[in-house]
């Protein structure tokens, strides 16, 4: 095979793997991503108004959560003990806040 021969059939090569490659991309869209927070009693308008004698307050922390759960993707375990990570569906905020910020408020 010549060396003209060669490159003529790398470029059709080249040239039909990309026209593959943007045909591919062009056809699919990604999910949406879903965004989710967590919500205080309060802010659920579920909560029952407590007696409480004057300004007391609670305070609660530090709330740790396992490393495994410090991502924004929503994470599950199964009966096995298999985690897993939905790419789609992800914390609006930082987990480990939000539960704090619940606790408290709740």
């Amino acid at each position: 095979m010549s060396s003209t021969r060669l490159r003529l059939t790398i470029r059709w090569f080249v040239l039909i793997s990309t026209c593959l490659a943007v045909a591919g991309c062009i056809g699919k869209q990604s999910p949406k991503v879903t965004y989710y927070s967590l919500l205080s009693m309060k802010q659920m308008g579920t909560h029952a108004a407590a007696q409480t004698g004057g300004d007391q307050r609670l305070g609660i922390g530090p709330i740790s959560i396992p490393d495994a759960l410090k991502r924004s993707q929503i994470v599950t375990r199964d009966a096995q003990n298999i985690y897993r990570f939905d790419e789609y569906h992800r914390w609006a905020g930082v987990l480990e806040k939000d539960i704090a910020y619940v606790l408290g408020d709740n």
